[in-house]
């Protein structure tokens, strides 16, 4: 049980630091609702091929993040703050624990737990890992991507 405290007690200050008041801003920064519109129109319109933005097409981004802003959505039955940001909270806990697992397979688990505590109390992750945007789910799928290369045994062919 001794061994398991400091991964538990990261585990639920990660989920306080992503989760808690996710959705106490008010509104959408101007930067969030560029994601947020197309998104509320898709589940609006029931198109979730082509994102619009005030009924004009945006094809010029990839449309992940109008999915996953509207897949949460739907999942949790309303367009809210919480449900529009709640894909960057998730990202950014997969984030921590990824650079924690790498750092602890590299070093050990003090290295561990130090690797995921800053990332979870570092600026941009507390930033991105709380709004409308795709950065910290890129970051994650980056991070995790290179996790995997880097630990590929070395008797298994590129």
């Amino acid at each position: 049980m001794r061994d398991l405290l400091p991964s538990l007690s990261l585990a639920l200050l990660t989920t306080v630091v992503s989760f808690v008041g996710l959705g106490d801003y008010s509104t959408f920064g101007t930067h969030e609702v560029i994601g947020v519109v197309p998104a509320r129109e898709m589940l609006q319109s029931g198109d979730w091929i082509v994102p619009r933005y005030g009924d004009v097409p945006r094809t010029r981004k990839p449309p992940l993040l109008y999915w996953l802003v509207a897949s949460s959505s739907w999942l949790f039955g309303e367009f809210s703050e919480f449900s529009a940001r709640f894909h960057s909270a998730v990202a950014f806990v997969g984030m921590a624990a990824i650079v924690g697992l790498w750092a602890g397979r590299w070093y050990g688990r003090e290295a561990a737990f130090g690797a995921a505590l800053i990332q979870i109390t570092s600026y941009w992750a507390l930033h991105y890992g709380r709004h409308v945007e795709i950065d910290m789910l890129m970051c994650l799928l980056t991070t995790t991507a290179m996790f995997l290369i880097a630990t590929q045994p070395e008797d298994e062919s590129p």
